[in-house]
């Protein structure tokens, strides 16, 4: 992570976010400026998806 600590993956088959399912912290926030470009790229995609889909994000989730 970009301030230097480490949150553990889950490798449970599920695409890789940064940070696993219920993980309660900042880099789980969707637009959080922790993690790398990469990650912030799949969330927007996935976020973009579930949009179309009538799905609404929370701002810290």
């Amino acid at each position: 992570m970009k301030d230097e600590r480490v949150i553990s993956y889950l490798d449970d088959n599920t695409v890789d976010m940064y940070t696993s399912f219920d993980v309660f912290d900042e880099a789980s926030h969707h637009d959080s400026k922790l993690i790398d470009k990469q990650y912030l790229a799949k969330r927007n995609y996935l976020r973009s998806k579930m949009q179309k889909h009538n799905f609404t994000a929370c701002q810290i989730e």
